[in-house]
Order: structure tokens, then C-alpha cells, then sequence
């Protein structure tokens, strides 16, 4: 047996008073003997008896309810399991988990889900002892644990998490708290579950693989605290995205923002703001039923280039971490276009393209031959046309200029074949099929068969959308290209083979066209459309729209180090942070992850004074989903995982206490003990009226 409150044992000694009192009316008195009374001896005698009997039994029932009473204040317990020399003394290894991903700002009428799972959390460790093991896992960091036997510490710790805008799965924590404690050498193994528990959040896997069965065996006791239950309204920024995907400076843009209902009330005429570069340039009211999604689009003009900061911002809910969202583009106050050409004369309606469009003030064009493509720094260009494929030396500048989210518009020249030409793009990663069709001069040529006009290079290039078509220019020679699994044709020859394509890599697009921009081999650059194309794709492939860039707060953001002039990145972080890093250690490496990403915002990576990249940092839309996890969903969760340990589920507004201590100890005997002292006193009362009235009859 075990005692829950074993100081209270001292009130043992409360038991001796009613013994204490029986003695003191047990001192001797003077007899004195009247003859007259000597005949009533014999007769009392046997009522005398009756009378001391019932007093021992109200003395032993006075003493016994002294006891008992004493006992249900200690709270003894049967233990479930006895092991020789463990009992309540024995060490428990106690790791808690902390849900502090943004669902649990939520507020009711006890406070955000976040400071109630702080208070349990301090309330659980006072019942420890001192010696034990504590962890402190936050669910939005499980790798950064906190770890001490010191419970001031501890709860000092807890005082200081906040709300983070980092969302990952329970999952993740379930895993991490299994290997700590199974590292434990401690008896008692429990692991606490503070959480709101949403049915997305628990794992990103649809099916859980794992088997913790070593991990969460027999010996370790599970107990969830779900803090969730408020009927609330939240909306959610779930994508900010950019409409037309052209940007010039003092033209109308276009931007589109996906708004959810996560929560389970209707929001009615919630305002959803547009800023660019801090601005407030366009705003929308927006009403959702729960579980609703609506596309929300702005219209503005860009009133300026450079790096540009659009973000989208819903008015104050019930949740407010999920209400803005972020997206970053860099657009060029003036554009360096280079050309890189096998053959000069190429190049001539390329440039009577751009010159004699509106569009020359805002772009610089340098020219280049191809041969000396690897004594040029690249990465100093918005775009590259390359005109040919004959007198490349070297491909690797190309290479990593694409590397570096770098954009290639890529023409046949007059000196290209099908053995360089097919050699340039299989160094580009791009698929084509080996063969030639037609020859120069034909007099027969090859025309177009479809266009994509969804494409953002024929934006608003037709007055009429019911009327869109384009001239089919004649094409005596080309080279088949084909699209492959990242192509997408944006015309097509009658073959179905592209014209014009774009490959997209991870951050760069390559345009192709299947011949060369002379009279020789089309007639295209006579048309009309060629200018404007030529123009829309220099305007397209110089925007870098990072928002495709965007990571989820948490997640690392890579750059790319393998060229920088110096060894130190210097990190602008939103709200004013900043932070300085050295790349020295990472000789052999060509990637840096930088992972101090709590916050969400746009960050600027600038090396040696120059910006180097401009990403978006977003919340998890996953984690705004007030939808929650059933008592069975997590059952068969914990299955899942084969967890042969004891689950027990916790009210946190309930005496959770007794049931842990009932958990660790077994049943408690309190509330018998209690009823067995309030039997004695009855029976104590009955004994005590029958020996008064005996006492009466004496006199």
C-alpha cells in the first residue's frame, strides 16, 4: 500500500487522546462502605460488568474512527504493479509535449489553448519528485528539446513559449519523445500530450509506417489533454499569387489571393487588403461559409521596380497568425538583355524588334560573341537571347547561370546543325528529337498549327479575345523539339512538334524556337507578331517572381554559395531582424541552409552589398484547419504505431491529478476508509446512547 499524502500520518497521534481521556476516569477514588448497601453488590454487579464492557468498545470505536479518518486524509492506495523497493519513490523519466503551433492562440473563457496547456504542464510537475527526469518537447520545434531535473528551470522555460508561426505534425513529437524515454533508465516512463489536436496536423504521412513497439512498450503510461472544443470563425490566407506574370513599370498588374473559411462560423464581408512594397494598393470584401474557399483578385498599377514586397493581409480574427501572406518579385528598373551570337548578322530582327518598340528605354541591350561566353560574368544579366550553338567552348557558364534562376531565350543560328544544336540542348536538360525538317530557301514551307493563348506572352495582345489568331508565318527549316515531362508548347508546328517552348527548371525558364530568326530559314520575323513576341518574352523572362519560391516557415531556405565574392551573407530578416553568417566552414560545399525561418516575411540574403536572394516566408495553410482528431481516430493512430504502453485521456478541466496518481498507483482507498469511520460513528453513537442510559439506571 501506498500513501498519496503520507505527511497527514502524523494525525496517528490524534488517536491516543481518546485513550488518554478513558485513563484519567480510571484514577482510584475512596471507598467507603455503608452496611446498609452491602445486600446491592451481588445485584449490581453483573450491570457494572455491562457497563465497563461498553465503554472499552467506545473507547476502541472512538480510536478506531480516529484512524480511519486519518488514513482517507493520506490517500492510500493499492499499487497495480508491486516490485520490490520501487513504489513511490521510484524515478520517472516525464516527457511533455507542448502544442505551440498557432491553432493554439484560440481563447476561451479560460485563456488561449496555449497558456491552459502552460498551468497543466506546471501542475503536472509539481507532483514529481525531486530527481526525476523532465523533457519539454514544443511541437513546432521537436528537435529543439528542453531537458533538466531542475523543475524551476523547467517551468521558466515554459514561461517563456510563445505562439510560433511553425506548423508540424504531432507525429513528428509522438517519435521524438518515444526515443527519449526509451533511453530513460527510470521505472516510471509517462508521456503528456498538451494539444488541440487537428486531424491534418497528426502526421503528413496519409498511412503511418512507423512501429515505435520498442519504443512505447508496457512500461510507459500516455496521457492526451485536448484543449480544443470552441465553436470559432477563422479565415485563412491559404495562396498569394501573381495574375499576369509580366511586370512593367507604370502598367497594370494583377494579383490573386485564395481565402478559406478553416473555422465553423460564416464570416460575412471580411476585407482582404493588397500592399505592395508596404502600401496599401487594393482591397476586397470577401464571405465565406465554413469550409468555403474563394479566389480574391486585385487590380493596381506598379509603380515602381527593384525588389518589390507584395503581401496580402485579411482584418483581425479569432486566429491572427494566418492572416497575412507573402509573395517577392524582383523587377528590373532597367533590364540587361544580353545576346550571345555565332553570327552577328543574326541578330538583326532581334534588334529591330526591341529598338523599335516603347519598350528600349527600359532595357540595355549588350552584345557578345558566343566563343567568349566563359570570360563573361552572366549573372550580371536579367536575360540571355543565344543566337546559335557552333561556337560554344564551354557549357558550364550557361549552366550555372541557370543555377542561379537565371533565363535563356535560345534561337538556331545561320551556323547551327542538328549535331550542335541537339549537343546545346542536351546540355541544357532539354529533350529534342535529333531530327531536321526542311531546308533553307525552301519554296514550300511549314506552317503553325496551334497556339496556347493562355500563355503570358499573348496577354493583351489581341483587342478582341473571341478573335485571337496569329498569321501562320512560313518555316523552311527546323528542328524538331519536343516538350518531355518539365516542356510546354506555346505553338506548335501542323506536326504537333513546338515552334516555341518553355522548359521550366527549378528557378529558371528556357524559351526555344526551332530556327533561326532570318528570312533563310522563316519569315516569321516579317510578321507582325514577331516583335511583340520578342519583346513579352524579354519582359517574361526578366521578372524573377519568387513567390513559386516560397517556403513554409520551419523549412530551410538554400542558397547557392559557389561563386560568392565574399565569405560572409548577411541575412534581413522581417521585422527589423538581422543576422550575420560566415560561409568559411562550408569549403566543400556549394549550398547553404539557412534555417532560422520562425519567422514568416520576406528575407533578403545580400552578399558583398548585392542582393542575392529574395524569398517569401509563409505559414503552413495545413495548420489554420479547425477540424479535429476523434478519440477513435487517435486510437487507431496509437495502433498504428503498435504503442503497447496504457493511454489515458485527460480532461484538463477535470481532477486529472487523481486520475495520473490512480494510473501510477492503482485504486485509491480514500472513500472507503472514509465510509468505514462514518459507520464506526454511528455505531459509536449507538454504543455511546445504550451505555448513558445504562449509566442512569446505575444511579
Amino acid at each position: 500500500m501506498v500513501f498519496l499524502n503520507p505527511a497527514v500520518l502524523f494525525g496517528f497521534i490524534a488517536a491516543s487522546i481518546p485513550i488518554i481521556i478513558h485513563l484519567l476516569n480510571l484514577r482510584k477514588l475512596k471507598r467507603i462502605e455503608f452496611s446498609t448497601l452491602a445486600f446491592l453488590k451481588e445485584l449490581q454487579k453483573n450491570k457494572i460488568k455491562k457497563v465497563k464492557i461498553k465503554q472499552w468498545i467506545l473507547l476502541a470505536l472512538r480510536t478506531l474512527i480516529i484512524i480511519f479518518l486519518v488514513l482517507s486524509f493520506a490517500r492510500p492506495t493499492i499499487k497495480s504493479t508491486a516490485i520490490t523497493g520501487t513504489g513511490s519513490a521510484a524515478k520517472t523519466t516525464a516527457v511533455f509535449i507542448i502544442d505551440n503551433t498557432y491553432s493554439m492562440s484560440l481563447i476561451n473563457d479560460k485563456g488561449s489553448y496555449l497558456n491552459q496547456a502552460i498551468k497543466t504542464t506546471k501542475s503536472l510537475l509539481n507532483q514529481l519528485q525531486e530527481g526525476d527526469d523532465v523533457y519539454i518537447i514544443p511541437l513546432s520545434t521537436p528537435n529543439k528539446t528542453i531537458h533538466s531535473s531542475d523543475f524551476s528551470k523547467i517551468k521558466a522555460e515554459l514561461d517563456n513559449l510563445q505562439i510560433s508561426y511553425i506548423s508540424t505534425p504531432l507525429h513528428s513529437a509522438i517519435t521524438k519523445a518515444a526515443n527519449l524515454i526509451s533511453q530513460s533508465d527510470n521505472y516510471n516512463k509517462e508521456i503528456y500530450i498538451l494539444s488541440d489536436f487537428q486531424k491534418k496536423r497528426l502526421s503528413d504521412e496519409e498511412t503511418i509506417s512507423s512501429n515505435l513497439s520498442t519504443l512505447l512498450n508496457q512500461q510507459v503510461r500516455l496521457y492526451s489533454f485536448n484543449f480544443s472544443g470552441k465553436e470559432s470563425a477563422n479565415l485563412t490566407l491559404s495562396e498569394l499569387n501573381s495574375t499576369n506574370q509580366i511586370f512593367r513599370i507604370g502598367k497594370e498588374i494583377g494579383f490573386e489571393a485564395l481565402v478559406s473559411n478553416y473555422g465553423n462560423i460564416t464570416v460575412s464581408n471580411s476585407v482582404v487588403s493588397l500592399f505592395i512594397n508596404g502600401e496599401r494598393t487594393a482591397q476586397q470584401n470577401v464571405t465565406l461559409n465554413p469550409g468555403e474557399s474563394k479566389k480574391v483578385e486585385f487590380s493596381t498599377l506598379l509603380k515602381k521596380g527593384g525588389n518589390v514586397e507584395v503581401f496580402a493581409e485579411l482584418e483581425d480574427d479569432e486566429i491572427k497568425f494566418d492572416n497575412k501572406r507573402f509573395l517577392s518579385i524582383e523587377v528590373p528598373e532597367k533590364i540587361k538583355l544580353l545576346i550571345l551570337y555565332d553570327n552577328q548578322n543574326d541578330l538583326y530582327f532581334i534588334k529591330t524588334a526591341l529598338i523599335q518598340s516603347d519598350s528600349l528605354s527600359n532595357i540595355s541591350i549588350y552584345e557578345k560573341p558566343l566563343s567568349n561566353v566563359s570570360s563573361l560574368n552572366l549573372n550580371d544579366y536579367n536575360t540571355i537571347i543565344l543566337g546559335g550553338s557552333e561556337t560554344i567552348p564551354n557549357y558550364s557558364p550557361i549552366k550555372e547561370y541557370l543555377a542561379n534562376s537565371g533565363n535563356l531565350i535560345v534561337f538556331p543560328s545561320s551556323k547551327s546543325n542538328g549535331q550542335n544544336f541537339k549537343r546545346l540542348l542536351e546540355n541544357l536538360d532539354i529533350p529534342y528529337s535529333g531530327e531536321t525538317v526542311g531546308g533553307i530557301n525552301n519554296k514550300v514551307g511549314y506552317n503553325f498549327g496551334y497556339a496556347d493563348f493562355s500563355h503570358p506572352l499573348f496577354a493583351d495582345l489581341f483587342s478582341n479575345t473571341n478573335k485571337q489568331k496569329i498569321q501562320s508565318p512560313s518555316v523552311f527549316l527546323y528542328y524538331k523539339l519536343k516538350t518531355g515531362s518539365f516542356g510546354r508548347s506555346i505553338i506548335e508546328m501542323e506536326d504537333k512538334s513546338p515552334f516555341l517552348a518553355e522548359y521550366n527548371f527549378k528557378l529558371s525558364k528556357v524559351l526555344v524556337f526551332n530556327s533561326a530568326p532570318i528570312p533563310e530559314y522563316t519569315d516569321f520575323p516579317l510578321k507582325g507578331i514577331f516583335a511583340p513576341i520578342i519583346n513579352k518574352a524579354v519582359y517574361y523572362l526578366s521578372v524573377k517572381n519568387l513567390g513559386n519560391n516560397s517556403i513554409n516557415a520551419g523549412n530551410d531556405i538554400y542558397i547557392n554559395i559557389a561563386k560568392l565574392p565574399v565569405t560572409v551573407l548577411q541575412i534581413k530578416k522581417p521585422e527589423n531582424q538581422s543576422e550575420v553568417l560566415s560561409t568559411d566552414s562550408l569549403i566543400n560545399k556549394s549550398v547553404f541552409d539557412y534555417k532560422n525561418t520562425e519567422t514568416i516575411g520576406i528575407y533578403k540574403i545580400i552578399n558583398n552589398n548585392k542582393l542575392i536572394n529574395f524569398p517569401s516566408v509563409n505559414i503552413n495553410p495545413i495548420e489554420s484547419d479547425l477540424n479535429y482528431l476523434t478519440e477513435l481516430d487517435f486510437k487507431n493512430y496509437l495502433s498504428q504505431l503498435r504503442f503497447e504502453g496504457n493511454y489515458y485521456k485527460l480532461d484538463p478541466n477535470k481532477d486529472y491529478l487523481q486520475s495520473i496518481n490512480q494510473s501510477r498507483f492503482g485504486a485509491e482507498l480514500w472513500r472507503l476508509f472514509l465510509i468505514i469511520a462514518l459507520l464506526l460513528a454511528i455505531v459509536e453513537m449507538l454504543v455511546s446512547k445504550s451505555s448513558k442510559k445504562d449509566l442512569t439506571n446505575l444511579g
